[in-house]
Protein backbone atom coordinates (compact mmCIF):
# COMPACT_ATOMS: atom_id res chain seq x y z
CA UNK A 1 0.00 0.00 0.00
CA UNK A 2 1.09 3.46 -0.90
CA UNK A 3 2.36 4.79 2.83
CA UNK A 4 -0.71 3.57 4.65
CA UNK A 5 -3.49 5.60 2.50
CA UNK A 6 -6.77 5.26 3.45
CA UNK A 7 -9.93 6.19 1.51
CA UNK A 8 -13.54 6.07 2.77
CA UNK A 9 -16.07 6.92 -0.06
CA UNK A 10 -19.70 7.39 1.13
CA UNK A 11 -22.40 7.15 -1.52
CA UNK A 12 -26.49 6.79 -0.05
CA UNK A 13 -26.79 3.47 -1.85
CA UNK A 14 -24.29 0.82 -3.15
CA UNK A 15 -24.92 -2.98 -4.40
CA UNK A 16 -27.20 -4.40 -4.90
CA UNK A 17 -28.72 -1.24 -6.80
CA UNK A 18 -26.75 -0.03 -9.96
CA UNK A 19 -26.97 2.83 -10.98
CA UNK A 20 -24.42 5.36 -13.07
CA UNK A 21 -23.14 7.08 -9.43
CA UNK A 22 -22.57 3.49 -7.78
CA UNK A 23 -20.87 2.09 -11.54
CA UNK A 24 -19.19 5.09 -11.02
CA UNK A 25 -17.96 4.67 -7.45
CA UNK A 26 -17.31 0.89 -7.72
CA UNK A 27 -15.13 1.58 -10.31
CA UNK A 28 -12.89 4.14 -9.01
CA UNK A 29 -12.71 1.97 -5.52
CA UNK A 30 -11.40 -0.78 -7.75
CA UNK A 31 -9.02 1.50 -9.73
CA UNK A 32 -7.88 2.96 -5.96
CA UNK A 33 -7.22 -0.44 -4.27
CA UNK A 34 -5.15 -1.87 -7.42
CA UNK A 35 -3.01 1.44 -7.04
CA UNK A 36 -2.25 0.34 -3.61
CA UNK A 37 -4.81 2.37 -1.41
CA UNK A 38 -6.63 0.86 1.00
CA UNK A 39 -10.35 1.61 -0.38
CA UNK A 40 -13.49 1.04 2.09
CA UNK A 41 -17.22 2.28 0.96
CA UNK A 42 -19.75 3.42 3.50
CA UNK A 43 -23.74 3.02 2.27
CA UNK A 44 -27.18 2.75 4.02
CA UNK A 45 -28.16 -0.49 4.89
CA UNK A 46 -30.95 -2.40 2.43
CA UNK A 47 -33.00 -4.61 3.57
CA UNK A 48 -31.87 -8.43 2.18
CA UNK A 49 -28.03 -7.04 2.28
CA UNK A 50 -25.20 -7.56 4.35
CA UNK A 51 -23.81 -5.22 7.23
CA UNK A 52 -20.63 -5.84 5.83
CA UNK A 53 -18.89 -7.40 2.91
CA UNK A 54 -16.13 -7.39 0.71
CA UNK A 55 -16.48 -6.98 -3.23
CA UNK A 56 -13.71 -6.93 -5.44
CA UNK A 57 -11.56 -6.64 -2.49
CA UNK A 58 -12.55 -3.38 -1.62
CA UNK A 59 -14.71 -3.62 1.80
CA UNK A 60 -18.51 -2.46 1.62
CA UNK A 61 -19.92 -1.20 5.56
CA UNK A 62 -23.43 -1.10 5.20
CA UNK A 63 -25.34 1.51 8.71
CA UNK A 64 -28.75 1.72 9.72
CA UNK A 65 -30.81 4.34 8.69
CA UNK A 66 -31.96 7.10 11.55
CA UNK A 67 -35.40 8.00 11.27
Amino acid sequence: MINNIKVCMLIPSFHPLVGGAETQLENLADYLNKAGLYTWILTRKLPDTRSIEIINNVKIVRLRSIK
